[in-house]
């Protein structure tokens, strides 16, 4: 993606902040899932609507529909699909977290990254306590399920070896912490 897109996403997940579950205007977030061309569905105000939020912020914002989908495990699945999915690695600005609360390998929750530190990174998520909200972890956060690499759809698949697509770290700071892969 290039920073013009990512700036995009960035921007559309922020218009969202603080919408409930609760309210009309989550609606609006279903219904632009549901717009999405080859992404399951549709979606139902009733569904745990994580996924479905991080798939309308990118489909909003930029158009993009290749890891469009309901659930997390199937959204992994679409970027593994890519190349572009990692238990550890460097995750920058507007990548996609995943999350496994109960440690069984399953993901349980998605979000997107609005910023990245030394010490940790700062995630914009629906479905957080039935809203969209802010979730600020740390490297070490023991519930760190894996990254999809949105920020890499330009066509770098993500290397094994090193975590990266160029050998490089894009962020001095590895994620891959204690979690589970």
């Amino acid at each position: 993606m290039t920073t013009s897109e990512i700036e995009k996403v960035i921007a559309q997940a922020k218009s969202w902040l603080g919408i409930t579950e609760y309210e009309n205007r989550f609606v609006e977030i279903v219904n632009v899932y549901n717009e999405i061309p080859g992404a399951s569905g549709p979606a139902l105000v009733s569904y745990p609507w994580c996924a479905i939020f991080v798939s309308a912020v990118f489909w909003k914002a930029i158009g993009e529909s290749r890891f469009a989908e309901m659930a997390c495990d199937r959204m992994i699945q679409k970027f593994q699909e890519l190349g572009l999915y990692s238990a550890s690695g460097y995750p920058e600005v507007g990548d996609v977290i995943f999350y496994d609360w109960d440690s069984n390998g399953t993901s349980d929750h998605v979000g997107i990254i609005t910023e990245v530190a030394d010490n940790g990174c700062t995630v914009i998520e629906g479905n957080k306590s039935d809203a969209v909200g802010y979730r600020r972890i740390t490297i070490l956060y023991t519930y760190i399920k894996g990254f999809g690499f949105a920020t890499r759809l330009d066509g770098k698949a993500v290397d094994p070896a090193t975590e990266s697509t160029n050998g490089q770290a894009s962020n001095p700071s590895n994620f891959n912490g204690s979690h589970a892969s």
